[in-house]
């Protein structure tokens, strides 16, 4: 089996020219199934040269091959799905058994028995090829067809959802799968499950046979719609050797293909803060209500014939709304402190003899060598007024329009803890679709094309407080697969493929709402740094550690 398999992080144009001249041989990990068994008369001896056909019912196409010597017949590379099989013979009834299904890396056995009769009369067996026990293959896993996936709960839309009803699979942060980053692309290994005791990024992903799996954290690099997954396979054990990369589990997707009749699907789920019961644990103790928001998600697919029993099509659409906003809650310098005077720190504004503030820079020296702020004993007037001397904290001071003075009341027994409060809004979408065509050329080749691109992103509209700067991410994501199945003989066949998929991962940009910094913050800030990439200015924090004496340092 030959697999031609390009870097994910190449362009797709430079994907072609790389086929053009570079050829990379491997094993292919299956995505398509086998039919094979033994032709014998009702005697039990075999039979030589009888014909065996293969017919996918919804599109009519026809694989067949012939026994050998020994009586057995080999039908590989077969696209999954619902399959019947006639047998034929010279001097004997022709035997057709009945429609079974066909999955991902099945291997499935169908033995049959000839009558002596016409070769026009026909005699419709019953299929047994779903035993209990697989013995063809000793893989461990679980397979979802288009049934189970239609019928499997799973909320949000997340494919890997379903990977959780195979034994030895677990995830303790399910809601993590079903929150906008699990719509948009797995990013945080919370949202992904573990399989046997492994690591979530031990897993490994494959769509149509192609890897799509995004690097940075070795997570699924996209999130197929359940609409238009034809079947999902998860191997938790004794995987075959073509299947690398993967010590937890590996996912295997297979997209849907078009039929000789149209089909198609359109669907929307929406919830909003109506529906839910509760508040968070967080907007109860600050006083703050239920967080409004709105999660749509929708999507239609369509496919059928181009030309019946040969060229088939099939599309897929699906969106994903996600906005949320409300009020919030932070914390801001008081009018004293931005004055340089810090003699509220302490119990509460009205402690106003406050405690002693030391100098121990940085905490470079211990308390009984630091330079007091000045003396609340003997100069109450001077006790704790710190010189405001950094040029940040000047033009910050000076500009209540970015840096807004409090506007609310502090929480009880604290100076400035939650005492700014602003509305908030942001919003995370993601579009994204795939288009497939099979086409059976004749009887000996077939070729499948699929191109798979989503973009999914997150950013803020609003902050409560405008100089922390939110960050918005975007993750874009493009994969094709093409696939050519060649019939050399009864007893020689090839499948060729190659593939190449690009993930992006643009994470945690900062956007300056307010306009004034934008990239050249900091030197506004008059913080000394050269350059600057991103909008804004840089991080700084303030902090204190208060000691068992009552004494504080900052």
């Amino acid at each position: 089996m030959l697999k031609l398999s390009c870097s994910r992080t190449m362009a797709a144009a430079m994907a072609f020219a790389a086929i053009a001249f570079i050829t990379t041989f491997a094993s292919a990990q299956t995505i398509t199934g086998t039919i094979r068994g033994t032709v014998t008369d009702q005697s039990g001896a075999v039979i030589a040269g009888a014909h065996v056909t293969a017919i996918n019912v919804a599109t009519n196409v026809q694989t067949s091959s012939v026994t050998d010597a020994a009586g057995d017949y080999d039908i590989q590379f077969l696209p999954i799905g619902t399959y019947k099989v006639t047998v034929s013979a010279t001097g004997f009834s022709t035997v057709s058994v009945t429609p079974f299904r066909l999955d991902i890396d099945q291997i499935a056995k169908v033995d049959a028995k000839l009558p002596v009769g016409s070769a026009n009369t026909t005699i419709s067996v019953s299929s047994e090829t779903s035993p209990l026990l697989q013995t063809q293959n000793p893989t461990t896993g679980a397979t979802f067809d288009t049934e189970a996936l239609e019928n499997v709960p799973n909320n949000g839309l997340n494919f890997q959802f379903d990977t959780l009803f195979v034994p030895g699979a677990v995830n303790p942060s399910l809601d993590s799968m079903a929150a906008g980053d699990g719509n948009e692309r797995d990013i945080d290994p919370a949202g992904v499950p573990s399989f046997n005791g492994n690591r979530q990024q031990a897993n490994n992903y494959v769509l149509d046979g192609i890897e799509m799996n995004e690097t940075m954290n070795n997570l699924a690099a996209y999130n197929p719609a359940p609409d238009s997954m034809a079947e999902e396979r998860v191997i938790t054990g004794n995987a075959d050797s073509e299947y690398g990369n993967v010590n937890g589990g590996e996912v295997l997707v297979v997209t849907k293909s078009g039929t000789n009749h149209y089909h198609g699907s359109a669907y929307m789920y929406y919830q909003d803060n109506n529906l839910a019961s509760a508040n968070s644990w967080y907007n109860n103790y600050y006083g703050l209500p239920i967080t409004p928001f709105t999660q749509e998600q929708f999507g239609a697919t369509i496919g059928g014939p181009i030309i019946k029993n040969r060229l088939f099509f099939f599309g897929d659409y699906e969106g994903f709304r996600y906005h949320s906003g409300g009020i919030g809650q932070l914390s801001v310098a008081t009018p004293d402190m931005r004055s340089g005077d810090f003699h509220e720190i302490g119990v509460g504004a009205a402690n106003q003899s406050g405690i002693q503030l030391y100098d121990t820079q940085n905490g470079t020296i211990p308390y009984s060598q630091a330079t007091p702020y000045g003396n609340c004993t003997t100069s109450p007037m001077t006790c704790d007024q710190i010189p405001v001397n950094n040029p940040a904290a000047k033009y910050l001071f000076a500009h209540p329009e970015v840096y807004p003075l409090p506007n609310h009341a502090p929480v009880s027994g604290y100076v400035d803890l939650g005492n700014y409060w602003g509305p908030f809004k942001g919003q995370t979408h993601n579009n994204q679709g795939d288009v497939r065509v099979d086409y059976t050329i004749n009887d000996h080749n077939t070729l499948m094309g699929r191109y798979t691109y989503g973009d999914a992103y997150d950013l803020p509209v609003k902050s409560t407080l405008a100089i922390t700067f939110p960050t918005g991410n975007d993750y874009p994501f493009q994969s094709l697969a093409l696939n050519w199945t060649h019939t050399f003989s009864p007893s020689m066949q090839n499948e060729f493929r190659a593939g190449v998929s690009r993930a992006v991962w643009l994470q945690g940009e900062p956007y300056d709402s307010t306009g004034e910094f934008g990239t050249h913050g900091d030197s506004t800030l008059g913080i000394p740094f050269p350059t600057q990439a991103f909008q804004g200015f840089s991080l700084m924090n303030f902090s204190s550690t208060e000691s068992d004496v009552g004494t504080t340092a900052i």
